[in-house]
């Protein structure tokens, strides 16, 4: 037996696991082909220059990103009017997202919607909600 587990010990060796998620974009490219909204892919995105995903958001038409005195950041959607945006990543709602940059670095971003709140999909509208919405889907 103590033959068996030496050689036992020999053969084994460290064992190292990489797990990577993929993002499962929920229909993100029938949501693109429909017209209704912005959307940027993977190529979209490393094309944008931006050191934060605030940066890369706050060029997009219709949105706004204001820093404020406590270091958070606020995406604002304008439409008829201007409000705070509903953020969701991965397709779950996050509740008092303030803090986009350090939740997400742009080089994890697998794609992005923008939604007015009259645009924004049943999934990506919360109940009297009433503002626009960005979706954030991550490698």
């Amino acid at each position: 037996i103590h033959v068996a587990m030496h050689t036992l010990r020999a053969v084994l060796d460290t064992i190292k696991v990489r797990a990577v998620r993929l993002a499962d974009m929920g229909g993100f490219d029938a949501r693109r082909r429909s017209g209704v909204g912005r959307f940027l892919g993977p190529n979209d995105i490393s094309r944008l220059p931006g050191r934060e995903l605030s940066d890369i958001l706050q060029r997009q038409p219709g949105v706004r990103v204001q820093r404020t005195d406590d270091g958070s950041t606020v995406i604002y959607i304008r439409g008829a009017t201007e409000c705070e945006a509903e953020l969701y990543i991965d397709g779950g709602y996050m509740f008092n997202a303030r803090d986009l940059d350090a939740w997400v670095r742009p080089e994890r971003v697998a794609g992005i919607e923008i939604y007015s709140a009259e645009m924004a999909p049943p999934q990506f509208r919360r109940p009297l909600g009433g503002c626009g919405s960005v979706v954030i889907w991550t490698r």
